[in-house]
C-alpha cells in the first residue's frame, strides 16, 4: 500500500512538475514579451509666423499635470501655452503684447518676443520642463541661463551665467526634473549634465568631452526615469547615456546610423510613465522608442520602412526618413514629450505634432540564457530569463523526492 501510494505520488509530482515547467518557461518568455506600439497620429497645431499659435522654430514641448502643452519659440523669443487640444491660451516674454521693452503676458493679438537679458526676456530659448508643482524652467540658451515661471507665466527666479565653473552655462539646451523636483540641464558647450535644486542652488555636475563611458560630445535633451534615472541624448556621439541621480554611469545605448536603434544627431529625449524612451532622431527626420535598457521596439516617420513617401513605422531594417511637412513628417524634429500621448516640436514644419500610443502584441523576443541585454546597449544588463525556471525545478524537485 505505501508502495503503490508513493508510486502515485511520484506520478502526481511528476505531472506538477512538467506542469509547472511549461508555465514556467511561458513566464520566462513573457516577461521579455515586446508590446510595440502602432504610434497613430492624432493632430498637427502651428504654422509659421509670430501670431498666437505660430512658430519660428519650436525647440522642446513639455506638458503640465492638467494635460496643458508649452513649447519654447525659440526664433521668437518667447514661451506659448495650448490647452490639451493644441488651442492657445497665453504667451510670455519680452514685447509679446505691443512690442514694449518690458515683461509681457499676452492672450490675444500677440506678437514675436523681443530677445534680451532682462527677467523674463528670452535669448533663444530652447529646453522647457515642468516640475510637480506645474512651474516651468526654461533654458535661455543665448543668455546662459535657466528662467523659472509658474503655470500662468509669472517670472519666479532665474540662475546660470555663462562659464565653465559650478552653477555656469555654455549654450544649455536640454532641462529635466526629477520627483524631488531637481533641475537637470544639458550644458552642451561644456559637454557635461548639471543638477540644483528647485531654488537654483547648485548640487553636482558630471560628464566632460569625449567619446568613453560618461563623456559627452553636445549633450542635449535629458529625461528622467520613475526612478530618478537621468538620460541623456548624447547628440555629438550619437548615443543615449543613462546615469543614476548621482551622475553614476549606468548603460549606453545606440550608434551612428540609419537601421534601427541609430541615430544622426538625437536631440530630444522623453520617458512615458512605464520608462519607455522616445528620440528625436533629428537628423534622420523619425521619432524612435526604446524600452528602459535600450532594447528598439519601434520608429515612426516618412518612409522609415522602405522609403516610400507615406507615413510608416518600422522595427526591423529600417530607414531614414523623408523630410517634408506631411501629416506625421518631420523636417528636424527636436523636442519631444511623453505623458500617454506623444508632443513633437517638428520644427523645421513649425509646428507641434501630436501621436498616440496603441499598445499591441508583437510577439517575443529574447532567447534562454544569462546575457540578456539588447544589441547595442553597453554594459549588458541581465534580465535572466532563467531564474523561474529554476526555482520552479528546485521547488518541485523538493516535493517530488519528499
Amino acid at each position: 500500500m505505501k508502495k503503490n501510494l508513493r508510486s502515485a505520488t511520484r506520478r502526481v509530482n511528476t505531472k506538477r512538475l512538467s506542469e509547472a515547467l511549461i508555465l514556467s518557461v511561458l513566464f520566462a518568455l513573457m516577461i521579455n514579451v515586446g508590446l510595440a506600439s502602432a504610434q497613430s497620429f492624432l493632430f498637427t497645431f502651428g504654422t509659421s509666423g509670430s501670431g498666437e499659435g505660430e512658430f519660428s522654430v519650436p525647440g522642446d514641448v513639455a506638458v503640465d499635470g492638467s494635460g496643458n502643452i508649452y513649447v519654447a519659440d525659440t526664433d521668437n523669443n518667447r514661451i506659448q501655452k495650448f490647452d490639451s487640444d493644441g488651442d492657445f491660451t497665453l504667451m510670455w516674454g519680452f514685447g509679446v503684447t505691443d512690442g514694449s521693452n518690458e515683461f509681457q503676458i499676452c492672450t490675444s493679438s500677440c506678437q514675436g518676443g523681443t530677445a534680451g537679458t532682462g527677467d523674463g526676456q528670452f535669448q533663444e530659448p530652447f529646453g522647457i520642463a515642468v516640475d510637480g508643482f506645474d512651474n516651468i524652467y526654461v533654458t535661455d540658451t543665448g543668455n546662459n541661463r535657466i528662467q523659472k515661471f509658474d503655470s500662468d507665466g509669472n517670472f519666479i527666479l532665474k540662475f546660470g551665467g555663462e562659464g565653465g565653473g559650478n552653477g555656469q552655462f555654455e549654450e544649455p539646451l536640454g532641462v529635466a526634473v526629477d520627483s524631488d523636483d531637481n533641475i537637470y540641464v544639458g550644458d552642451s558647450g561644456n559637454n557635461r549634465i548639471q543638477k540644483f535644486n528647485s531654488n537654483g542652488n547648485f548640487i553636482l555636475t558630471f560628464g566632460t568631452g569625449g567619446v568613453g563611458n560618461g563623456q559627452f560630445e553636445a549633450p542635449t535633451g535629458v529625461a528622467i526615469s520613475s526612478t530618478d534615472n537621468v538620460y541623456v541624448a548624447d547628440s555629438g556621439n550619437n548615443r543615449i547615456q543613462v546615469f543614476d541621480s548621482n551622475g553614476s554611469f549606468l548603460l549606453k545605448f545606440g550608434s551612428e546610423g540609419t537601421d534601427r536603434g541609430q541615430f544622426q544627431e538625437p536631440l530630444g529625449i522623453a520617458l512615458d510613465k512605464v520608462d519607455n524612451v522616445y528620440v528625436a532622431d533629428a537628423g534622420n527626420n523619425r521619432i524612435l522608442k526604446f524600452n528602459s535598457i535600450g532594447g528598439f521596439l519601434v520608429m515612426w516617420g516618412f518612409g522609415v520602412k522602405n522609403g516610400s513617401d507615406n507615413f510608416q513605422t518600422c522595427m526591423n531594417k529600417c530607414e531614414e526618413g523623408i523630410s517634408g511637412n506631411g501629416e506625421g513628417q518631420f523636417n528636424l524634429p527636436l523636442g519631444i514629450d511623453s505623458t500617454g500621448k506623444i508632443h513633437v516640436g517638428d520644427s523645421g514644419n513649425d509646428r507641434i505634432q501630436v501621436f498616440r500610443i496603441d499598445v499591441e502584441f508583437n510577439g517575443v523576443f529574447g532567447t534562454f540564457g544569462c546575457s540578456m541585454a539588447p544589441v547595442g546597449v553597453t554594459p549588458s544588463v541581465p534580465l535572466y530569463l532563467l531564474i523561474p525556471v529554476i526555482v520552479a525545478i528546485r521547488r518541485l524537485w523538493s516535493w517530488y523526492i519528499s
